[in-house]
């Protein structure tokens, strides 16, 4: 595994040191919480090295108010499990991780084997087409769950995606109600609208197996997706502070 260090190793690495880790991690809860300086010391010090900044739901309108940290792949809490599992399954593999390929590049899919039927709980037709569109990309076939006009599916799906706002009492009911119609193991991805800790973890109780906001990511959504049931991709092991 390529070694993996959190701000905190700024301080032990010398600067004609050739760095010894691949990946740098800043975690920021609200903006302006990171020292700018902090991180241009780690680009300096490391500039093959990738900088990402995991971010908490307070930093949602920085990059229309705020002054976003410099260098850094800006990664939201709820994405992270999917970004990490992309960046990991990158390394294990042999190639380039997102921040080693050029700029522009397509983002790395993680194509959905076999062929599977996903099952959409969406409100409306625009949505669900946009997520079966996402669907056949990956490989994939999706259908179209109406929320109010549930009807029994023919085929038995492999995965299921739950499209909700801010997850109410009333769209809590309603995820419970799409979760029960799947069997158990199955994966079920519940997309929101900039998720909150709280709402997040709402969403894994009543039985989501990923949570991600809106707009999505294509490649999120193919990690989380062909994730195995009940496989868990190990997390780094970071240096404390």
């Amino acid at each position: 595994m390529k070694r993996l260090a959190s701000e905190s190793f700024v301080e032990i690495i010398e600067p004609e040191q050739a760095s010894p880790f691949e990946l740098a991690l800043t975690f920021q809860s609200r903006p302006g919480t990171i020292d700018r300086e902090l991180v241009e010391r780690l680009h300096e010090r490391m500039p093959l090295a990738g900088l990402a900044v995991v971010l908490g739901t307070w930093c949602e309108g920085e990059m229309r108010t705020g002054t976003p940290l410099p260098h850094c792949e800006r990664v939201f809490f709820y994405q992270f499990e999917a970004w990490w599992r992309t960046v990991r399954i990158a390394w294990l593999a042999g190639r380039p991780a997102p921040w080693q390929r050029p700029a522009q590049t397509e983002p790395e899919l993680i194509p959905l084997t076999g062929g599977p039927l996903v099952a959409i709980d969406a409100v409306d037709a625009d949505t669900a087409n946009a997520l079966i569109d996402a669907c056949e990309c990956l490989g994939a076939s999706g259908v179209w769950v109406p929320r109010f006009a549930k009807r029994p599916l023919s085929t038995q799906p492999a995965a299921g995606i739950w499209v909700g706002a801010q997850l109410d009492e009333t769209e809590a009911m309603q995820l419970a109600e799409f979760r029960q119609s799947l069997p158990a193991e199955m994966p079920l991805v519940v997309l929101l609208d900039f998720p909150r800790v709280d709402r997040a973890r709402r969403a894994t109780q009543l039985g989501a197996t990923s949570v991600l906001g809106k707009p999505w990511r294509l490649e999120q959504l193919a990690s989380v997706l062909s994730q195995e049931p009940g496989a868990q991709t190990p997390l780094p092991q970071l240096i404390p502070q």
